[in-house]
């Protein structure tokens, strides 16, 4: 089985290009990987052969309505210009470049080498668990009605698709079928048959032995994705990898505060270290009347992507690989008197300046 790893990448800075480099040595033999560009800046020279370019004006007339004016809720048109190129490969991971692994990337491909799907992706919902998603109506099949029930969701900035699949949406977008891709990829293969999965976290498609094992996310009636779980629509993760074997995304360069890596213990526990000391000077505003209530719980999920007892758990970890670990258990003692100081119930309103304060 051969295997296309893809970066999705409209910029190219170091941080980005590093996190590629991980994924590349994750390969085997046979497989291999790519940066897949708008042509809105080139890449450095030594990326130049691994990329590929597609132009939204060329690839939006494969569709017979694009939503909006440029590529981003239309990603798949960009796929399906990049498989045009490479249809050689049994398998292609479809990566954003603001989607982060803690561990090897091997860990996460070799999980699911042995794994027959068509679609992998996070986040795979049905219509009646998250009625209330914005894009259910844009998913349009040509000449017939796709009956509610049988419409899907799911979240994508990282996917797998099989050569079947990719195949399978060639085809039905060249027949017809359009609409924001995070609803129509996964309506349109399972439509034709095909196997769809989630990639971890807690809902229906997630299959035997996944459940929650590479991320975590939380779903609402509207599906807004919104503070809460690692993978997550916004805001982006200020000190993302704490936890280890979990998937994170948004981690924008720009506001990422510490990237706790994959590189040692001492980086994950200053990460964390930092995290609290924001949200004890959140807190802090809160009980002074100055600021708006959440608990210390919820802050820590906006700041980091995990809640308090994944974070403990994150800690027992570390404290096995350490030598010295009295700062792993003074941390852990910080950690349970900040989540026991505030009893109250969190809120799941987003918290704009929670990643600036």
């Amino acid at each position: 089985m051969s295997t296309a790893v893809v970066m999705m990448t409209h910029r190219f800075d170091a941080v980005i290009l590093d996190e590629f480099e991980r994924m590349r040595e994750a390969l085997d033999a046979g497989d291999q990987a790519f940066l897949l560009n708008d042509g809105s800046s080139a890449p450095p020279d030594a990326f130049a052969a691994a990329t590929h370019v597609f132009r939204f004006d060329v690839v939006s007339r494969r569709a017979v309505r694009v939503i909006g004016g440029d590529i981003l809720r239309n990603v798949h048109l960009a796929w399906l210009d990049f498989f045009d190129a490479h249809p050689e490969f049994d398998d292609y991971w479809l990566i954003e470049f603001d989607v982060r692994f803690s561990g090897p990337w091997r860990e996460l491909f070799d999980a699911f080498r042995p794994l027959p799907c068509d679609l992998l992706c996070s986040h795979l919902r049905s219509i009646a668990d998250e009625p209330g998603w914005h894009w259910w109506d844009e998913i349009r099949a040509p000449g017939e009605e796709i009956e509610s029930a049988q419409k899907l969701r799911g979240f994508l900035p990282i996917s797998r698709l099989s050569q079947r699949g990719f195949a399978c949406l060639r085809d039905g977008v060249a027949a017809g079928w359009h609409g924001f891709l995070e609803g129509l990829v996964p309506t349109l293969l399972q439509h034709f048959g095909l196997h769809v999965a989630d990639i971890g976290g807690d809902g229906p498609f997630v299959p035997e032995g996944f459940r929650n094992r590479f991320y975590t996310s939380v779903g609402d009636p509207t599906g807004a994705l919104v503070n809460l779980g690692s993978m997550r629509y916004r805001a982006p993760i200020a000190f993302p990898r704490i936890q280890a074997g979990r998937l994170y995304h948004p981690v924008k360069p720009e506001t990422c505060r510490l990237d706790a890596g994959v590189d040692t213990p001492q980086r994950a526990l200053g990460a964390l270290a930092q995290a609290m000391a924001m949200v004890r000077t959140r807190l802090a505003r809160e009980r002074d009347g100055s600021g708006e209530h959440y608990t210390a719980d919820f802050l820590l999920q906006v700041l980091t992507g995990v809640n308090g007892a994944a974070l403990l758990d994150a800690l027992e970890t570390m404290q096995s690989r350490l030598v010295d670990a009295s700062i792993v258990i003074e941390l852990r003692g910080q950690l349970l008197e900040l989540m026991a100081s505030d009893p109250h119930v969190s809120s799941s309103r987003m918290l704009s300046s929670a990643t600036t304060s």
